[in-house]
Order: C-alpha cells, then structure tokens, then sequence
C-alpha cells in the first residue's frame, strides 16, 4: 500500500503541474458563417486532427457542461435535447434540458429560437436523457424522473406533471464512488422497457452489486397507475452484471445492447510486473447478448499493454490479486478465462481513455442517409450486419462541389455506407495517467455484428496532444437524421459535429490510435520464463 501511495502522490503532482487551474477556453475567433445554404461546415473547430476526408465543426457553444444526448425520434425531426450541467455542487445544485435545432440549416446553432430552454431548476440532473411513450426521462444518481413531452416542442416542460418513475437508485446514499460515479445512462430498447446503468462505489467495489445495467419495466405506465415514489430500482431486473461503469450504452442495428465500460485504476500485480496500471486494464466494448451474464468485475481484468515477456497478449483476462487471496482462491485467472463464468469483451481500447458514450451508425434511424461516394441516399438495414457491404465507387460529389463553388465552403456530408454498423466512441481522457491518453473520438469498424480489430481516431487534438487548449472532453455521441455525428464536451461547454466533406476521397488510413506507447520495464532476470505458467492459482 505504501508503494502504491507514493505513485499516486507522483502522479497528482504531475497533474497538477501540467493542468494547473482550469481558465477559459482558448477558442478561435468567429469566422462570419456564410449565407444560407445547406449543410455547410461555417465554424471550423480549431486545432483538430482528422482522417483526410473529414470534417470536424463548432455546432454549437456557451454551454455549462452538456453530457448526455437524445434526438427526437420522429424521422423528420431534428432536435437534438441536451442534459447542460450548470451548476452541480454544494451550494448550487442546478441543472437544464435544452433542445438545439439548426432550422436554416446553416451549419450550427447561430439563430434566434434555435436553442431553447425546456427545463431548469435545483434538481441535479446530471447525464441520462431519454425520450420515449410520450414522455421525456432525465435522472440524478438517484431518482429517474419524466415530464410529459412531444417530439419538436419547443415550448418549456410542465413541471407539475413531473413524476418519479424509478426511485432509490442510489441506495447506500453516499452519491456514488468517491471519484464520480454518480451518471445513470438511461436507455429504452426494443421492447419499450428501460434499462439503466450504474457505476461502481469505488475503484474496486467487493462486489458487483454497483455495476450493473438494470430492466425497468412499466414506466410509462399512467400516473395513478405507477407505485407509490416510482418503481423501487432495487427491484428492477439484471440485465447485464460486472460491468464497473457502463456510461455509454447503445442498441446495434440488430437489436442487441453494448456498452462502453471503463476500468479501474490502481491495477498491482506483483508476478506481472508490479504497479502495471499505466497501461491496465484495457476499456472494453461489451456485447450485451446474454441476460444476467457476468462481465468480470471486480474479479477479473483485461490485459492492455504489459511489460514484454510479462504478459500473454491484450485480450488477456486475468484475476485481481486481493480477489483471489480475500476468496480463498475462488477467483483466479482459470476462473477469469471461462467465458461461461467471465464474458470476455468485444473489444479492448488504451486504459484510461475514458469511453462515456457508444453510437452505430445507422441503428437510430431506419432511413439513416449515408454517402455512396456519388449521392446521398437512405440506405436500408438490411445492409448493415456486414457493416461493408454498400456501394464504394470512385468519389465524385457533384453536389459538395457546387456548394463548395457557391459559397467557398465544403459540404458536411453523412457518412459512407460502407460504415453502416459501425461503432463510434467519445472517451473523455485521463485523468491520473503520468501521459495523457483519450480526449478523442474513436472509429471501430463492424461485421457480420463484430467488431473487425480494426480502429482509427477520427477526431484528436492536432499535433497530437491527448489534450486540448480549450480543454475539450468528449462525452456522449449520436448520430443526427443527416448521418452525421454530434459530440458533447462537458468541460468546453460545446457540441461538435463530425462528416464527411465531400470533396476528397477518404483514405481510412489508419491513424496513432493510441498515441506513444509505453517503454518496457526491466523484468528481473530470475523471473524471466513462461508467461503461461504466471497465474493465480
């Protein structure tokens, strides 16, 4: 424990004297946004690195701190509602919902009556968001509340027909772990039901009773016909267990749930090199296909960068130490490689990168448009579970190069239909790592509903960084009814939107997806061997 202190003492000190104190965003001057024509790209983002291709722009800005998004699930509509942190600490506890549109299609929220201000009070909203049934859902760490809502209103919620419809969430009281797991994702599925992650007390919680995504049934029942204080969470169904901080969660165009789950830190394993959480464990993607299955937390780990000859290669599961001594030896690496024990993720990405969001492109909508490399056109699902077998032919955006002609700007147009079930992830970056990792947004590709192992950053910071001038942090993701992504940044106050813009072929050449890997440490020459034969027994 002493050893374990005095790194983290190290670490902090190295945090404090690179971050210092947050100041005010360091942004670009306002370039003047052209006249009316549709899906420009009119402000830039600053300092953003993009695959060639490519097109990141400042939607839209000034805000608290957005965190999670919903859009209007009426197909024509494109309202994007925005859960805007304003003020979530003792003294001041307040909270908005707004909804932003761009109704003269001029590229960003820079009109009168395209941001509008649905609700603001003292209760602590502070991420989940969710329309469904007629009625819109938002939560604290505690309470999931809705408020009758019709998609396109632009009109403030009524607060006198707000009502608690899952209560006592957070059950210990405490507010969650000590460093911020208070965020439930809310999400409605293909059966109508809620479902509702929460995240771990701690780093590593003694059981999994906190790091869960939960079912919650009937509630968009009718007031008089829902429990008294709202469905007790408690009493909900598990959906999916070991799963530490599941903030991001997403339907694929299958009809299957995933998640983003983000690992803990302080990762010590004396036979494989020590303090090993530099680089330990890896984030995963989780494919949630099987009901009240186990996905390893808080007895097992996946394996991201170990020193060499350490490990026995990313992907790896293995057993927490303290778990395995506290148990008897119940839980130990065999235990942790048995799939029918331990669900193995889907994919592993850098420790500490911090995922909170996850989209597929083309799940949200049935007519989502996407970019043949000629036209943009709907394209159906039943393109997507190969997730590359739409038309690639030779770039020739007619329709990009007039806009581009007309106004001297570049078209922001939707995505290829070749990126149909394609996964997206937003990871907010580290916050404890010695070289910062994440503040990215990061592109998976997708077949036949598994992800391919192959990866590439769409947006980071230019040069590369990890982190941001203006402190840019992304959050959640989704996709818009125009194929194109929208991106909060909680600690920016600002939505970004990323395209595609229609002018150069896209290369999909791979990118520093994780930036400078870690040197290798010396390995002691007697305990050099057989990785195999390195494990909890």
């Amino acid at each position: 424990m002493m050893d374990v202190a005095l790194c983290l003492l190290s670490v902090l000190a190295v945090i404090l004297s690179r971050n210092g104190c947050r100041g005010q965003p360091d942004l670009e001057e306002d370039i003047e946004p052209h006249e009316y024509s549709s899906d420009l790209c009119p402000y830039p983002y600053r300092g953003a690195q993009l695959p060639e291709g490519w097109t990141a722009c400042k939607w839209l800005d000034g805000l608290g701190e957005p965190r999670g998004l919903e859009m209007g699930l009426v197909e024509t509509n494109n309202d994007l509602l925005i859960i805007d942190r304003i003020g979530i600490t003792m003294p001041k506890m307040e909270a908005r919902i707004l909804v932003a549109a761009d109704d003269d299609a001029s590229g960003a929220i820079d009109a009168e009556g395209e941001l509008v201000e649905l609700w603001r009070g003292d209760i602590p909203l502070n991420h989940g968001i969710a329309v469904f049934g007629g009625f819109l859902f938002a939560t604290t760490d505690r309470t999931c509340y809705r408020w009758p809502y019709t998609p396109g209103q632009r009109t403030p919620l009524d607060d006198s027909e707000r009502v608690v419809v899952v209560r006592n969430i957070n059950k210990d009281g405490t507010g969650g772990a000590k460093r911020g797991h208070t965020t439930r994702t809310l999400l409605f599925g293909p059966d109508g039901e809620l479902y509702i992650s929460v995240g771990s007390y701690g780093n590593a919680d003694p059981d999994s009773h906190r790091a869960r995504v939960l079912l919650c049934r009937d509630v968009t029942l009718p007031s008089e016909e829902l429990p008294r204080g709202g469905h007790d969470f408690q009493e909900c169904e598990v959906y999916a267990d070991g799963l530490r901080n599941a903030v991001g969660l997403a339907w694929d165009p299958m009809g299957v749930l995933w998640e983003a789950d983000n690992g803990p830190d302080e990762l010590c394993r004396p036979d494989l090199g020590g303090l090993i959480w530099e680089d330990n464990p890896a984030e995963e993607i989780n494919k949630l296909d099987k009901p009240a299955a186990h996905y390893g937390y808080p007895m097992c780990f996946t394996e991201g960068k170990l020193p060499e000859g350490w490990g026995l290669g990313e992907g790896t599961q293995w057993a927490w130490t303290s778990f395995h001594q506290k148990y008897g030896g119940e839980y130990d690496d065999d235990y942790c490689r048995n799939p029918t024990k331990n669900v193995p993720p889907a994919f592993n990405m850098q420790a500490h990168t911090a995922p909170l969001g996850i989209e597929f492109f083309g799940a949200r909508y049935s007519d989502t448009p996407c970019y043949n490399g000629t036209t943009t056109q709907p394209e159906s699902r039943s393109a997507v579970p190969g997730g590359s077998n739409a038309t690639n032919a030779t770039v020739r955006p007619s329709f990009a190069e007039r806009v581009k002609a007309r106004t001297g700007d570049e078209a922001l147009m939707p995505l290829p239909c070749s990126m149909f079930g394609d996964i997206f992830v937003p990871r907010h970056g580290s916050w404890n790592r010695q070289e910062a990792v994440g503040f990215d947004v990061l592109h998976i590709s997708m077949k036949y509903g598994m992800p391919t192992g192959e990866s590439q950053v769409i947006l980071q910071h230019s040069p590369y960084m990890a982190m941001w001038k203006n402190q840019m942090r992304p959050v959640d993701a989704l996709f818009d009814h125009k194929g194109r992504l929208l991106v909060s940044s909680d600690t920016s106050g600002e939505i970004i939107m990323i395209g595609i813009n229609g002018i150069q072929q896209l290369t999909g050449r791979p990118m520093d997806v994780e930036g400078p890997l870690c040197q290798p440490e010396e390995r002691p020459e007697q305990d050099k061997g057989d990785g195999a034969a390195r494990r909890l027994r």
